[in-house]
């Protein structure tokens, strides 16, 4: 979309139409300068935003300020261009034959884009470190510009004179009636509108300091960008946390390992931190302890933390003193694991600037899997159908990678299929990525904890006139989500010690009453089909079906049963495996291939749910049975069913 006339670009309503385009996400990146020409004739027609194709997506660009071009004296732009390939300019037909000097600039960084393999951040700065060593700003100017790949932004400012140049602004902004935590818009400006210019969220950015802005909605701050090579980074990571459990990595800190207390503590005082939880703390910190003086409470630039605030830390902001991070950026080619375990859940951090999709960031692991819990969404590997006799699988959100991006700052816990040497995080590939807003819920409060158990909601009684759904655990709501539409996924965070069932409620769009589900189907992987039953808390996963309502199953359930054993075949003793839907009353037994009674396993009641029952191979009288076949049998109200087992000696 373009916006052309005589009304400077900060005029309140262009901005304002543009951040409602951004929040309305019919548009992603807007981009506008305000001048007619960049250099040289008034009568060029105004060439911003400039643009560079590659492959896979268009790069644009914006500048103010002004470099040498080979009009100008050595060195200059062109010839520092030409000194590093000598065919660029011939085989990118897009540098002007009006010697304008910001397409050179665009041109001579995507040349150092390219020749550090698409790595956009190394690219801007080895452009910026050649540029300010040959000194080809131009007198009294500045090479303050806005790059982008089509997913994220770059804004970077450089004066040939910091301490009186006052012609040459630039400003980043994030929305401030919605902070930059609900991901609504940010941006930077060389004067901002009138609505941003006394708003503590519109900042001034400092000289030699390069901003990249995720699409996801993260600002990383880099300070003396066009530093002396070989010098340490000096990054500052700008973080804003949010009310309730944030997953937290911290890939800013100088050295690997930092003492952790000081780095916390300013959370702890001015930012409400009730917790941190961490698999590898040695000492976590939980506010009720108030005694709390660790020995050893060191945090690590490669995993995940949890971290609990009570308030919605305003003070916290970036603008308000903010939660800043410095130090150097974790070197992203190190493995954040080796020796991968398929049976250890790992706790990472995710320590790439760029962000992207999940299925991008694992790379070449990707098929190795099992699933991925984030802060805010839950990915399962698709498992396959057992045979051609069997139901498919259903299509379920947690299969889903769209809108499930790895984000720089944020951890992940993740579980593998299969060993593997290593694990490391994908360099990006600049593949664009969907991020949606999420949308919050207006009916339902409720408190995040540090884990949950997801629960995706595949279909309920008239799903288009859904417009929220909320869990249960007796009269305290654990999650609620507001869905586009069904199928949608809902994270739940039940009381662990509470053995009270997850029920459900939903409100519609029309108006009518509320629908309470105490009673529900839920997918059963043994049956290959949704039955009557409900979540429990030995799950971390499950798929319901919300399509019949209190009145039709309150009475003359009948309840779903399976058996199964393992080991099979048994060489010593089994567990045996019952799995009921509702509160039942039934009996387990053994029997020979003869279909004569070896051992009565079990007798009694037992809840809703998987009980495990150990077999030990011996008869009612306590002696080993031979090697055979056998069946077990579960009687439960009315049904029976037999499972074969064979017992190997």
């Amino acid at each position: 979309m373009l916006f052309r006339g005589n009304v400077p670009a900060y005029d309140d309503n262009y901005f304002l139409i543009s951040a409602d385009h951004i929040r309305n996400e019919s548009t992603h990146i807007f981009l506008g300068h305000v001048r007619n020409a960049s250099s040289g004739s008034s009568s060029i027609e105004d060439p911003h935003p400039f643009i560079y194709r590659t492959a896979d997506k268009d790069f644009t660009f914006i500048h103010n300020g002004g470099v040498k071009t080979n009009q100008e004296t050595l060195p200059n732009i062109h010839s520092i261009m030409a000194a590093m390939d000598p065919g660029w300019e011939a085989n990118h037909e897009d540098i002007s034959d009006s010697n304008i000097d910001s397409e050179y600039l665009f041109s001579f960084i995507m040349l150092n884009i390219s020749q550090h393999n698409g790595n956009i951040i190394e690219g801007i700065k080895s452009a910026v470190n050649a540029i300010v060593d040959n000194g080809v700003i131009s007198t009294n100017s500045a090479i303050n510009f806005i790059l982008s790949d089509g997913v994220d932004l770059y804004g970077y400012r450089k004066l040939k004179n910091p301490n009186s140049d006052i012609y040459h602004p630039l400003r980043y902004f994030y929305d401030s009636q919605n902070p930059m935590v609900n991901k609504y818009y940010s941006g930077f400006m060389t004067v901002c509108p009138v609505t941003l210019q006394d708003n503590a969220h519109s900042i001034d950015m400092l000289d030699d300091e390069l901003i990249y802005m995720s699409k996801t909605g993260a600002i990383i701050k880099f300070d003396n960008f066009s530093r002396n090579p070989g010098a340490p980074d000096n990054i500052t990571y700008v973080r804003d946390f949010h009310q309730g459990v944030n997953w937290s990595s911290f890939p800013v800190m100088i050295g690997n390992e930092t003492d952790g207390v000081p780095l916390v503590q300013p959370l702890i005082d001015n930012g409400g931190l009730l917790t941190i939880e961490g698999k590898l703390l040695q000492e976590e910190y939980n506010s009720h302890d108030l005694q709390w003086n660790p020995q050893v409470f060191n945090l690590d630039n490669k995993s995940l933390y949890k971290l609990d605030f009570h308030d919605n830390t305003s003070s916290m902001h970036a603008s308000g003193g903010g939660f800043y991070e410095h130090g150097s950026l974790r070197n992203s080619t190190e493995p954040l694991v080796t020796d991968v375990d398929p049976n250890t859940e790992y706790w990472l951090g995710y320590t790439l600037v760029p962000s992207q999709n999940i299925k991008e960031a694992f790379g070449t692991s990707w098929e190795n899997i099992d699933w991925v819990k984030g802060e805010k969404w839950f990915y399962a590997h698709m498992p396959e159908t057992p045979s051609k006799y069997v139901p498919p699988v259903p299509y379920a959100p947690a299969y889903y990678t769209a809108n499930k991006n790895m984000e720089f700052g944020k951890g992940y816990i993740v579980k593998f299929r299969d060993s593997q040497a290593s694990f490391t995080w994908l360099n990006p590939r600049h593949i664009d990525f969907i991020a949606e807003k999420e949308e919050k819920s207006e009916h339902f409060d409720f408190k995040t904890e540090p884990d949950y158990i997801a629960i995706d909601i595949m279909d309920a009684i008239d799903p288009i006139n859904v417009l929220e759904i909320g869990a249960f655990q007796g009269t305290k709501c654990i999650g609620a989500v507001k869905p586009e539409k069904l199928p949608c996924q809902l994270l739940t965070y039940p009381a662990w010690d509470n053995p009270t069932p997850i029920t459900f409620e939903i409100i519609w769009k029309e108006v009518k009453s509320n629908t309470s589900f105490c009673q529900y189907q839920i997918w059963d992987d043994d049956v290959s089909s949704f039955i009557p039953g409900f979540c429990n808390l030995q799950t971390s996963y499950a798929q319901v079906k919300l399509d019949s309502n209190n009145d039709s199953n309150t009475t003359n359930v009948v309840p779903v049963i399976t058996v199964r054993n393992a080991p099979n075949p048994i060489l010593n003793n089994t567990n045996i495996n019952v799995k009921i839907s509702t509160d039942a009353t039934f009996s387990l037994t053994v029997y020979n291939l003869k279909g004569q009674m070896v051992n009565k396993v079990f007798q009694g009641n037992r809840k809703a749910g998987s009980h495990a029952f150990l077999w030990d191979g011996k008869d009612e009288q306590g002696r080993k049975v031979t090697s055979g076949i056998y069946f077990a049998k579960l009687n439960c109200d009315n049904q029976s069913i037999t499972h074969k087992m064979i017992v190997l000696k």
